[in-house]
Formats: structure tokens, sequence, C-alpha cells
């Protein structure tokens, strides 16, 4: 008998969210992303 599936749902709040959408190079472990030049940045999101 086959195990049902599960669906796997990532519950993120609204900044996650938010830098995610915003950026591509957005990382969840540092709350970082990368900009065309420079150093990595801290996203600040409305939702901070």
């Amino acid at each position: 008998m086959l195990e049902p599936r599960r669906e796997i749902r990532l519950d993120l709040n609204a900044h996650l969210r938010w830098c995610l959408e915003r950026y591509a190079s957005y990382r969840l472990d540092d709350n970082s992303y990368q900009p065309f030049n420079g150093r990595r940045r801290q996203c600040n999101s409305p939702y901070d």
C-alpha cells in the first residue's frame, strides 16, 4: 500500500517573505543579501 503524499509547507513570516521576494541572493540563515557591489547587507523590511 502506498503512503499518502505529504505536502511540505514553509510557513514564513511577512519579513522573510518580503526579503525572499525582493532579493534573489537572500539567505535565511543570516538574514542577508548580496548587492551588486560591496559586501553582504542585512535585509531590513517594512515588517522589521
